[in-house]
């Protein structure tokens, strides 16, 4: 493998990309702190191009790699890892991107590969994006369903470990939805904080503005931006009176059934969406703890409850198996670490850093969450564990070992009637993150 040249890299979004891309692909740093960490100060469009085209290629990866394979003699992996990330990374922008024109795309990944590696691998570079430039309508107008069998999972971007069990639970056609949404880019879900200001006269507010925006079919309070609005198009005088937050997300806190003047612990709080939801629906009248081992997530939680006005919360950083809190709770929100599989559409790294043992992992872990939460809870108390993730690892499995040992009993929280007791949203049926949630009582 040959060494990095001496050649400085040009300054970009696209350096950017290609350095935390690299970085990523080491399945230690999250893509957004990996892009962080290699900013060079990009202005807001550049690094507004650098997050789509990082997200992009981690999304697409898989179909990525079977395009590639059209058009390399060799296994793409063996070449260097640099020449990898910046294959795909032009294959992306020639294939899936609008705005980007093909020549553009050719010559700065030329550039990014010259100015890490000798010239063959900048002529090699070139040669295979100008082949696949010429078939780009081709590529753009292959389904799934017209893919062979065993190169299914390659084309839908997702490990075979993962579409395997996913279409032996749910069917080869449903997987495919599955996958295929996970690879789309999610809508920006706002929370409208309606004891402030009601959902309409926010997005006449909105529209005042010029910000496009819609009411979500799924839940009163929820609002999606549209694609050509972002964040930083919404007026200041509104920024008290939302929470960015996932449709799923907003429907898990409200199953605790907090009430003014309980004492509730949010025992995995950070970055704090499901915390600022459970002190809003109290009016900011109850003694909320909001416990993570993540200072850096607890400072961000603490500048959304100043934000939001919310005093009553109290922040605490410290792991919540090892926690010395004293007392009892009213209600606990568990939202318990996991594999993060329902959220693919947001994280798509990590179906690429996940593995099947992680599953049982994260079972044995979440079991003794659940005991200690069990442990900290009065009787009569409800704790809701609920997960990001599908998967009966997870999900079903923790909550069967946990009633079998404990005095905590299921609350049915379905969202169906005569369906199993548990909250579910599934992102191929709902359109929404993937999540789980069950509800239990202290006997």
């Amino acid at each position: 493998m040959p060494s990095f040249s001496s050649v400085e890299m040009k300054s970009g979004s696209r350096a950017t990309a290609l350095e935390a891309l690299l970085e990523v692909g080491q399945c230690r740093t999250p893509f957004k702190k990996a892009i962080d960490a290699h900013d060079p100060g990009l202005d807001p469009r550049d690094r507004a191009l650098c997050l789509e085209l990082v997200a992009g290629v981690l999304r697409l990866r898989g179909r990525l790699d079977y395009i590639l394979s059209g058009y390399l003699k060799r296994p793409l992996t063996s070449s260097p890892p640099v020449v990898q990330e910046a294959l795909r990374l032009g294959v992306f922008q020639l294939l899936f991107t609008d705005k980007i024109p093909p020549h553009a795309a050719i010559n700065e990944t030329v550039n990014l590969a010259k100015a890490h590696l000798d010239a063959r691998y900048s002529g090699f570079v070139n040669g295979v994006l100008r082949n696949v430039s010429r078939n780009r309508k081709d590529h753009q107008a292959v389904v799934a369903r017209e893919v062979p069998p065993k190169s299914l999972p390659l084309f839908l971007s997702h490990p075979r470990w993962l579409v395997e069990r996913w279409v032996e639970r749910f069917g080869l056609e449903e997987t495919i939805r599955l996958c295929e949404t996970n690879n789309y880019v999610p809508d920006i879900v706002l929370r409208v904080r309606t004891h402030l200001i009601s959902v309409q006269n926010f997005l006449n507010a909105l529209s005042e503005a010029e910000v496009t925006a819609r009411m979500s079919p799924l839940l009163p309070d929820a609002v999606y931006l549209s694609r050509d609005s972002s964040l930083q198009d919404i007026p200041s005088t509104l920024w008290t009176s939302f929470q960015v937050q996932d449709t799923a997300a907003q429907m898990i806190a409200p199953l605790l059934e907090p009430r003014p003047h309980e004492r509730i612990l949010d025992a995995c709080a950070a970055p704090g969406g499901k915390t600022t939801h459970l002190a809003d629906l109290v009016e900011d009248r109850a003694e909320i703890i909001a416990l993570d081992r993540d200072s850096g997530r607890m400072a961000l939680l603490g500048q959304s409850l100043e934000r939001l006005g919310l005093k009553r919360v109290k922040l605490r950083t410290g792991d919540f198996l090892e926690d010395p809190n004293t007392g009892l709770f009213d209600k606990i929100l568990l939202d318990a670490p996991c594999s993060g599989l329902g959220v693919l559409r947001r994280n798509p790294d990590i179906k690429w850093c996940r593995h099947p043992a992680d599953l049982e992992r994260n079972r044995a872990i979440q079991v003794r969450m659940l005991s200690r939460a069990e442990a900290l809870l009065r009787p009569g108390g409800t704790v809701v564990y609920a997960v990001c993730s599908v998967e009966p690892e997870e999900t079903v499995h923790v909550l069967n070992e946990v009633q079998h040992q404990s005095s905590l009993r299921l609350r049915d929280v379905s969202r169906t009637e005569g369906d199993y007791p548990y909250f579910y949203c599934f992102p191929q049926r709902e359109g929404t993150d993937g999540f789980f949630a069950a509800a239990l009582v202290k006997c």
